[in-house]
């Protein structure tokens, strides 16, 4: 849809992109450049996830233009005024907190944790936030009594508690991603 908004002859409608820092931080092969630079020369405002993917990635690579309006939005939560490392006595619990995706890793680690359970311990799954694959999130936790999955989340209100709720945090950015070590 967001393509057709591109097509000559259309009216400027201001177009706003979240942008998945999913590649880097090597130079991408010269095809997705030259898609990049069309694209996202039409943007109005581009979402990203920490300001040295736009400064370090995206701009010397010239997939935008030094100055592109640009929004971080962090992921990881914000402040914890009041946290602490004081860990509840409770089941362990393993968060995935944000954008719901990669179904595959999703269902690995409810595989994983179902194992851990068959040998006695008391493991569960705290599944919280918005995404393609929310759908599979709920399946998950409607197939299996040991994942909760709590649906989308105020992020300003809510992160903090939902990251002091978990023991352990589970993000899904395979190491093979170099993305990583631009955060």
């Amino acid at each position: 849809a967001r393509l057709l908004l591109l097509a000559p002859g259309n009216k400027r409608v201001p177009l706003v992109y979240d942008l998945w820092d999913i590649i880097g931080p090597e130079r991408p092969p010269r095809h997705v450049r030259w898609l990049y630079q069309r694209l996202l020369n039409r943007v109005d405002l581009l979402f990203v996830t920490s300001p040295a993917y736009l400064d370090r990635y995206l701009v010397p690579n010239g997939l935008v233009a030094d100055g592109t309006k640009a929004l971080v939005a962090p992921n990881c939560p914000p402040a914890m005024s009041g946290f602490s490392a004081d860990l509840p006595e409770t089941p362990l619990t393993i968060g995935y907190i944000g954008y719901i995706r990669v179904p595959v890793e999703l269902a690995t680690l409810v595989d994983a944790v179902r194992t851990v359970r068959e040998s006695g311990r008391d493991v569960r799954i705290l599944l919280a936030g918005a995404g393609e694959d929310k759908v599979h999130a709920q399946a998950l936790a409607d197939e299996n009594p040991f994942v909760t999955y709590l649906g989308p989340f105020d992020h300003t209100r809510a992160a903090s508690e939902l990251y002091a709720s978990v023991h352990v945090v589970y993000a899904v950015y395979p190491q093979s991603v170099a993305n990583y070590r631009l955060h």
